[in-house]
């Protein structure tokens, strides 16, 4: 189970969360790179199945200090596992990107 930010329980069995449910990176040529989440507030039903969502709030940020470290987050239990830098993190993007480029290339 993924570990929710912000639970809270409306009535017995009817529970909502936040969730980023889009992640927009930007990477202008020459320019600074930034994210932004799109949040939305997700409630699930009584009948345990169903999940209604709507949105919330956004948040924005430029990497404009690439040594800048933020908490690697376990989903499953929510426990901190390590820690990365908005460089390492927009190395492990361009990687993905340059994997992803190549393999579409290759067929």
């Amino acid at each position: 189970m993924t570990t929710l930010y912000e639970p809270s329980t409306i009535t017995g069995t009817v529970s909502t969360w936040k969730r980023a449910n889009r992640i927009e990176i930007t990477n202008p040529a020459g320019g600074i790179p930034s994210a932004m989440f799109s949040e939305e507030i997700a409630t699930l039903m009584p009948d345990g199945i169903t999940i209604i969502t709507r949105p919330s709030t956004t948040i924005c940020d430029s990497a404009t200090d690439m040594t800048v470290s933020f908490n690697l987050i376990d989903p499953s239990t929510g426990s901190t596992v390590g820690t990365m830098t908005y460089g390492q993190l927009y190395g492990a993007m361009y990687s993905l990107y340059l994997a992803l480029a190549a393999a579409r290339d290759a067929g």
